[in-house]
């Protein structure tokens, strides 16, 4: 009769297979422990083989100074790639109370640049992280526009003298675009005319612009127009 059993415990702990590079005594610990992190943590194969030879490049330096310079003079040249630039326009009717809802949002559709519509007195109670905001007043007590853009990118804030409009550049990326965020309260007078002079080359048009149209019926309202 045939033992199948194996002489292998199941309850070994998850090992890589050794190094290729000669660790020293006193730096094959701390790399082995990084190794059962990325089983521990579950980080996908692929991820794995990338990681792998950046921590063995890591501890076989004697110095950071020297691996930095064995990164900087062998540069690992990336693909070009285009990543779709998220803008997420919202109605928040009153940042106070619906200040998690919006983070919630922000993160769930990933949006790099966020326009914020009737935000209320309450804007400034809660900070989006990793955010930077542009606000303008509103001409009443429930309005107020603002744009915020994630602060791995530049922006800069144009003057402008239009009432319940924020005008923002957005640079780092592989063109400049200019971000207009609009609330025009139900009734106001408004004139997109207005805006002329500051449209330029892509130039994004956004908000809550309350609009009506006889071709849509006179009582019709049309919310949160990207034009």
């Amino acid at each position: 009769m045939f033992d199948f059993s194996s002489l292998l415990n199941v309850h070994a702990h998850p090992f890589f297979p050794s190094s290729t590079y000669n660790l020293s005594p006193l730096t094959k610990p701390s790399f082995e422990t990084a190794l059962d992190r990325l089983v521990n943590w579950k980080f996908p194969i692929k991820v794995k083989k990338r990681i792998i030879p950046i921590l063995e490049e890591w501890y076989s330096n004697s110095t950071l100074d020297s691996i930095l310079t064995k990164w900087e003079n062998n540069p690992c040249p990336l693909p070009s790639q285009f990543i779709p630039l998220n803008v997420l326009t919202y109605n928040v009717q009153g940042w106070g109370t619906r200040a998690l809802e919006v983070m919630d949002l922000i993160f769930k559709v990933d949006s790099t640049v966020c326009v914020f519509t009737e935000v209320g007195e309450l804007w400034n109670s809660f900070k989006v992280p990793h955010f930077t905001s542009f606000y303008q007043k509103g001409t009443n007590h429930s309005g107020g526009v603002m744009i915020t853009i994630g602060k791995h990118l530049r922006a800069t804030r144009i003057d402008t003298d239009i009432e319940n409009t924020v005008i923002v550049d957005i640079h780092g990326l592989s063109e400049q675009i200019r971000i207009i965020s609009i609330y025009w309260p139900q009734g106001q007078m408004r004139n997109l005319k207005d805006l002329s002079p500051f449209l330029v080359k892509c130039t994004i048009l956004t908000g809550d612009f309350n609009a009506t149209s006889e071709e849509w019926g006179a009582n019709l309202l049309i919310d949160a127009v990207t034009l």
